[in-house]
């Protein structure tokens, strides 16, 4: 049976740690390969609370240890994951504990490596390769992890079109080595059929990174804006970064305390399942986003920025598309608001779309094949050389 190691550095349940987590689950249920999740402790802490794992003692989980004096300083100044300088000076010391786990994956005759988060310092396995590639600002695609991935005999499934244009301009070396390809399916996790009563029809929810990407300054203006305009409304932002603070002062700065909170959870799908609007307004994209299809998958009407490929996901059956503006986002959500059947039903349908066309067992069963290729590509360069 082949082994797969999913190989994530990171320490947060975002997007991609909860995506990795699901793919492990559904590959164990499918039985055609064995999958190995390959992640730091503190990542598979969060995973456990969350409920997307069941045992951290599950015997198919490397964890990978983090320096002790590291993760304690990390606790005790959570001010320092704000600072770039510290995350990666956090990875940096990660990693090689990572690379005492190689010797045992390339003695493995039966090993796929899937690679998650981009990571500069990490080296991967001399084994067949697949990375993810779902930055869709372009901000990453020309540093050290798709340099070194471009001189690979490996695939590299990036998340849209566009991001794999992108890059192979960003990369433009003379015979790569790798092969890119355009995921043709995405999926996230969804819980039970969402509801059909105790929805809130004037809660609007916002998940996600409070990064300048992912625009929760504009979240809170429009909803300023839609409250000026006489709709009642309310928000609730998920996520945490390093926009915390910026975002705290914006909330007093428009008089937003009475009707607007700020939380974190590991797993929002019972938050969502009690919304009836969930705005995604990434600049980039937003296709690709996790917590975008997990809203869907709980029934929320969408309102999402109109960029990058997010057609793909969401058109007027569903939600709305608007351009970057707090006063298309405040007129969208007024709308919304003011009109609970058709936001109800654009969320039904939104839910039926995500399980319906976005399946975890469908998206698998099309990795199953990459993990199979990536064999083949490995195998004829270790012959061609």
């Amino acid at each position: 049976m082949r082994n797969v190691y999913l190989i994530n550095v990171g320490f947060g349940v975002a997007g991609t740690e909860r995506r990795f987590a699901n793919i492990w689950r559904i590959l164990r249920s499918r039985g055609n390969v064995r999958p190995v999740l390959v992640i730091p402790d503190t990542m598979l802490a969060g995973l456990v609370k969350a409920g997307l794992i069941e045992s951290a003692k599950d015997p198919d989980i490397w964890a990978v240890n983090e320096p002790t004096p590291v993760r304690a300083s990390f606790e005790k100044w959570k001010s320092l994951e704000k600072n770039p300088i510290a995350g990666a000076l956090r990875t940096r010391m990660i990693v090689p504990r990572f690379h005492e786990l190689w010797k045992k994956i390339e003695a493995d005759k039966n090993s796929v490596a899937h690679i998650g988060l981009p990571c500069g310092p990490l080296v991967p396995p001399n084994v067949p390769l697949v990375y993810e590639c779902v930055d869709s600002t372009l901000e990453g695609l020309g540093r050290r992890h798709f340099q070194r991935a471009a001189t690979r005999a490996s695939i590299i499934h990036c998340q849209t079109n566009r991001i794999r244009v992108a890059l192979e301009m960003a990369v433009a070396i003379s015979d790569p080595k790798w092969k890119t390809i355009t995921s043709p399916s995405y999926f996230a996790q969804y819980g039970q059929e969402p509801p059909s009563v105790l929805r809130d029809p004037s809660l609007v929810v916002f998940v996600g990174r409070l990064s300048s990407e992912k625009s929760p300054i504009l979240f809170l203006e429009g909803l300023a804006e839609a409250r000026k305009k006489g709709a009642v409304v309310r928000g609730l932002i998920l996520g945490q970064g390093p926009m915390l603070q910026e975002v705290q002062l914006k909330i007093k700065e428009l008089a937003l305390e009475s009707c607007v909170s700020i939380d974190f959870v590991c797993d929002p799908l019972e938050h969502l399942s009690r919304a009836a609007i969930f705005a995604s307004l990434q600049t980039g994209d937003n296709y690709g986003s996790q917590s975008l299809l997990e809203a869907m998958g709980a029934g929320c009407a969408i309102i999402a920025t109109d960029v990058g490929d997010t057609l793909r996901l969401v058109d007027e059956s569903v939600g709305t598309r608007i351009r970057h503006d707090k006063h298309a986002l405040a007129d969208a959500i007024a709308n919304m608001v003011r009109d609970p059947f058709h936001t109800k039903k654009r969320g039904a349908a939104a839910s039926q779309r995500s399980r319906t066309d976005y399946s975890a067992d469908a998206h698998v069963a099309y990795l199953e094949t990459l993990y199979e290729d990536s064999v083949s590509i490995h195998n004829a360069l270790a012959v061609s050389s």
